[in-house]
């Protein structure tokens, strides 16, 4: 189950999610802003 191109499917998976939960906390913390203007 744990051959190379899983593993790479698997980091590939984590570092989107990754990438997608930093630009949603990025997008949260502007919709913050703009409720404190």
């Amino acid at each position: 189950m744990s051959t190379p191109r899983s593993a790479a499917f698997f980091l590939c998976i984590s570092k989107s999610i990754l990438f997608f939960a930093r630009r949603i906390n990025y997008s949260l913390k502007i919709i913050d802003l703009i409720n404190d203007y």
